[in-house]
């Protein structure tokens, strides 16, 4: 546990940069393009990552066959572009505060797909989570300060989009195990990149909206290239490493709260409804957690006295 302090206040830095993000992301959508501001966002992060994976693991990558890139293709196109076009054209319609409630669902949304299947199983504390979610969810949908006929529409989309990183999670789980965690992301981005780009070329001439982006709009961009996709995944990836995902998972709950505070600063004020929903479905969001948590470190008070024994 010596120096185990500085991976928590990593992943802490990774959760309030993900918390802006959807802030980020609703101010940028007012100057670009959707599918332009998505591109140009996902191009730069995966030539990042790229570079950092030769600069760091040029001999730990890990062999890869035709079948694999062809899953990870699907793979990318699931949990990168699938997931990030939902949350973008949501986000025309809907608040961040909103989009990042929605998006902390998809731990449990996944479990609860996975349970479906027989991957997983649902105990009481994952019932108790679900219920507590989908009254605070409906506290800060059903808030007076909910436009109905956009931010529904907004919403839905989101949840569309989260529903597909959460399919992607489920099939992701195995090869996860056989290939280094910034590989993987690198190949997956790289993937998401080219079908987010290949659709916009459809719509729009990539070239022509380059050249209308103002100085602020690049900045913005810039910002979710570097402090919400790069440094968060790897100060996230290397922590979990060291502390683990039972503990780390425990951090995710708390995207929407952050979320809410950058929110704050752009002027948007939450009314006592959507501040009761935040909290009882952060509540139910950190009910499983900490229910793995307890059983985890009584699992290994256990064993220790055992060995003592």
């Amino acid at each position: 546990m010596n120096h185990a302090y500085k991976y928590y206040i990593g992943v802490l830095i990774a959760v309030i940069l993900w918390g802006s993000n959807f802030v980020v992301i609703k101010i940028a959508l007012q100057q670009v393009d959707t599918l332009a501001l998505l591109s140009i966002r996902f191009v730069l992060s995966t030539m990042i990552l790229g570079g950092i994976c030769l600069f760091r693991q040029p001999r730990m990558t890990t062999p890869l066959s035709v079948r694999n890139y062809i899953f990870l293709f699907f793979l990318g196109i699931l949990g990168i572009a699938g997931f990030n076009l939902g949350l973008f054209y949501g986000l025309n319609d809907t608040s961040p505060i909103h989009a990042s409630l929605i998006v902390s669902l998809s731990p449990l949304m996944t479990l609860l797909i996975a349970s479906r299947f027989n991957i997983e199983r649902v105990n009481l504390s994952h019932v108790i989570a679900l219920l507590l979610c989908m009254i605070g969810v409906f506290l800060v949908i059903g808030s007076p300060l909910h436009d109905s006929q956009f931010m529904i529409k907004g919403d839905l989309i989101i949840f569309v989009g989260t529903l597909s990183w959460s399919v992607y999670t489920i099939f992701s789980t195995k090869i996860k195990s056989q290939i280094e965690p910034l590989q993987l992301t690198f190949i997956l981005m790289f993937f998401g990149s080219i079908c987010i780009v290949l659709l916009s070329s459809f719509h729009l001439n990539l070239f022509s909206a380059l050249t209308e982006i103002n100085t602020q709009a690049w900045g913005l961009i810039l910002y979710m290239a570097i402090f919400t996709t790069c440094i968060p995944h790897l100060l996230w990836v290397h922590s979990v490493r060291k502390i683990g995902p039972t503990e780390s998972s425990l951090f995710f709950n708390l995207i929407p709260v952050f979320a809410t505070i950058f929110a704050m600063f752009t002027g948007f004020i939450p009314d006592q409804y959507q501040i009761i929903g935040i909290i009882i479905s952060f509540t139910g969001l950190a009910i499983p957690n900490l229910y793995s948590y307890i059983m985890n470190r009584t699992h290994l008070v256990t064993k220790k006295e055992a060995v003592n024994k």
